[in-house]
């Protein structure tokens, strides 16, 4: 086409060629800019998206316990504040690239036409030529929705800010308007004919179980995989609610109670526990209580308590980072050292040496049983020969306590914690 209106005018021609060059140059910037904002930006994302997993992830619920979610949502927010702040410089100048480029290229096309209707005012130009240069409207809407596209791409990218603000919805559901109380002192923790089942369905996992425990009391939780254990205490703690019956605190139900305050109360190892990366092995301790200044020798103390070793306390954890990746045993140790620096007088630790060998976790929890009387610990494990450190051992089975009692009654007893330390004995002496 630009050789035939070359023929009839060679300006015609001349514009043709060079219309779409904007476009391409302003394309070819700004696909620079992208790359680079991606290039120099890439770390920072990485931090955000972590944090935000670890308040919307797994980690979540230890984050709600350890009344952590203020401090990382502050971590968050900075850094998503900051990638926000850049991304939207950034996508504003590919834009403008982009609305300056189509722009150009538009004018150029509209005056191409504009000179071809002088030219046939002037009857340098036919009637069949003109539908000839009239055709690159074809090309003008080409780049009018290379424009459009440039506004749609602006657009799409709003999708970080979409979950900036569910966190900052979150945020508010977590702080909401009432008042934060301190820390309850835990006297007695009971469930009266609990139960729970799956939401929308019937099948019940805990089934009307009567539990109380007394401060000072150091109990095990004892049963087969499946058996309702890490369930109860989820009810216990507040991580669930009852289906039936209650749970009460201090003989007050405990929904009516300030949930944080509950939550500061307790000290609890899970046993999968948050690994909080990007961190040191001493600040992962230290996030087990940020409330109160941070005190290094009851890290050190923390840290030797749960026999922790390996790592230096200082080392940055994460392989992602390029820092240090910990075993599954070392990241349970530091568990144990968090809640033990938390120095709370209601300890839950809920099969939390799964990834130790059965010494180096009697030893730990011969450790929890010693502290002074007046500390409540509830053990979950389905190994006797932990829970027989226990002043006492209840047993679960099918969502129901069958049994309570010393480990010695229990024995006497020949029921269901007989069954599982007969059947425990015998595979430890293959």
């Amino acid at each position: 086409m630009a050789v035939s209106l070359y023929l009839f005018h060679p300006l015609l021609s001349l514009i043709v060629l060079l219309a779409p060059l904007p476009t391409l140059y302003t394309t070819y910037v700004g696909n620079k800019l992208e790359f680079r904002f991606t290039r120099d930006n890439t770390k920072i994302l990485r931090e955000a998206d972590y944090y935000q997993g670890v308040l919307l992830g797994p980690s979540a619920k230890e984050v709600k316990v350890l009344n952590l979610f203020d401090f990382f949502f502050a971590k968050w927010k900075a850094l998503a504040d900051d990638y926000l702040i850049r991304e939207t410089k950034n996508q504003r100048n590919v834009f403008l690239l982009g609305a300056a480029g189509g722009f150009v290229a538009n004018l150029a096309n509209v005056a191409a036409n504009v000179f071809a209707i002088v030219l046939l005012t002037r009857g340098e130009l036919s009637i069949g030529a003109l539908g000839a240069v009239l055709s690159l409207n074809g090309t003008l809407m080409g780049n009018t929705s290379q424009l459009f596209g440039s506004i749609a791409k602006f657009l799409a990218k709003k999708h970080e800010a979409v979950q900036f603000f569910e966190l900052i919805d979150l945020k508010e559901q977590e702080t909401g308007d009432e008042d934060v109380g301190p820390a309850l002192d835990i006297e007695c923790l009971e469930a009266r004919n609990v139960s729970y089942r799956y939401p929308l369905t019937d099948q019940y996992r805990i089934r009307n179980v009567n539990f109380t425990i007394r401060r000072g009391e150091k109990v095990a939780f004892v049963g087969e995989n499946g058996a309702g254990k890490s369930t109860f205490v989820k009810l216990l703690t507040g991580m669930l609610e009852p289906s039936d019956g209650e749970i009460r605190i201090n003989g007050a139900p405990v929904r009516r109670q300030d949930a944080a305050g509950r939550y500061d109360a307790l000290a609890i190892v899970f046993q999968e526990p948050s690994r909080f990366n990007m961190f040191t092995v001493a600040d992962n301790v230290f996030l087990g209580d940020t409330a109160r200044p941070r005190d290094e020798a009851a890290i050190d103390t923390a840290l030797a308590f749960a026999g922790f070793g390996g790592a230096d306390r200082d080392a940055l954890l994460g392989r992602d980072i390029g820092g240090t990746d910990l075993s599954g045993g070392q990241w349970q140790k530091i568990a144990i050292a968090r809640a033990y620096y938390r120095g709370r007088n209601f300890v839950v630790l809920d099969e939390p040496t799964s990834n130790l060998d059965p010494l180096a976790e009697a030893e730990i929890f011969r450790r929890y049983m010693a502290m002074s009387g007046d500390r409540t610990v509830i053990i979950v494990t389905h190994r006797i020969s932990a829970a027989a450190l226990a002043d006492r051992i209840v047993v679960f089975k099918d969502g129901e306590i069958v049994e309570d009692g010393t480990h010695d009654e229990l024995l006497a007893a020949g029921g269901e914690y007989a069954r599982l330390y007969a059947a425990q004995a015998e595979w430890y002496d293959r």
